[in-house]
């Protein structure tokens, strides 16, 4: 599944005509934005995203993907256009389309709450961790730390570890394991 149709990358690309009787056809431009975001939705995923992410569920965060994806399909056809003759020389606008995908990629990664609308299929946690034994497998949380992302078939343990908490111990509570963020 693509975020974009040939029809939207061409909004972008200035340089190159494609049709069914050019080198590049809207078919080869569709396999490119498949291909962008085949690449999006693996960084996506890393956020805890569910994807790919769905126009009718989310609409707010698919339009965002699908100008992201439009550069970089546009840059991508201005690129390929350049080695097959289809273009006269390499492209300079070709470089701008792909640093701004690469920016505004970087911007959604750094802020996933940018797709505001999104689903998630991992629990965002944040701050201090706390597990009891009478509450078998549920986190409590402060949200005043440092966010990370929770996988749902992860252990509490392996949760610690991967995000470098550390034990803190504290009696507050009998049987209750506290950890917190060391940086």
């Amino acid at each position: 599944m693509s975020y974009c149709t040939s029809t939207y990358v061409q909004i972008y690309v200035k340089r190159v005509q494609f049709s069914e009787s050019t080198k590049i056809t809207p078919q080869d431009v569709e396999n490119y934005s498949e291909n962008i975001s085949r690449q999006m939705d693996a960084q996506l995923s890393t956020k805890g995203l569910t994807v790919p992410v769905n126009v009718v569920s989310s609409p707010l965060s698919y339009a965002l993907l699908q100008d992201i994806c439009a550069l970089g399909s546009a840059a991508l056809t201005e690129r390929i256009a350049s080695y097959t003759g289809s273009a006269r020389s390499p492209s300079e606008h070709a470089d701008i389309l792909f640093e701004q995908y690469k920016l505004r990629m970087q911007e959604l990664l750094d802020d996933p709450s940018m797709l505001s609308d999104a689903l998630y299929s991992q629990t965002l946690v944040t701050g201090l961790l706390v597990r009891s034994p009478q509450r078998e497998g549920e986190l409590l949380v402060d949200r005043s730390e440092t966010q990370a992302v929770y996988f749902k078939s992860e252990t509490i343990d392996e949760f610690v570890e991967r995000h470098g908490f550390a034990h803190r111990n504290k009696e507050l509570y009998p049987n209750t394991i506290y950890y917190e963020n060391e940086s």
